[in-house]
C-alpha cells in the first residue's frame, strides 16, 4: 500500500529554522544529579513522598558535538566542550 502523500512535506510548525536553539545552547555545566520523588512506606502500608537526590555522572565532552550546526553559532560553549 503506498504511503499517504500528505505526509511527504513537514508542516510549517515542525520545520526547524536557524532561530531554533538546542537545549544546550549557552547552558552552563550540568550538575551532579537531580531530585526525584520517592515513596517511604509505613508498616501499615501507607506511604509518604520525599524528594531524593539521584547522583549522576554526566559526560563532559572535550569538544561540543553540535558546534558545527548553524543554530549553534554564537553559543558560549563553542568548540571547547559542553
Amino acid at each position: 500500500m503506498p504511503a499517504d502523500e500528505q505526509y511527504d512535506v513537514a508542516h510549517a510548525r515542525n520545520k526547524r529554522t536557524s532561530d531554533d536553539k538546542p537545549g544546550c545552547y549557552n547552558r552552563g555545566s550540568i550538575g551532579g544529579g537531580y531530585y526525584a520523588p520517592d515513596r517511604i512506606y509505613r508498616p501499615d502500608g501507607t506511604f509518604y513522598i520525599v524528594q531524593i537526590f539521584i547522583k549522576t555522572d554526566w559526560i563532559k565532552y572535550a569538544r561540543c558535538p553540535n558546534h558545527t550546526y548553524t543554530e549553534c553559532k554564537g553559543c558560549s560553549q563553542g568548540e571547547d566542550g559542553c
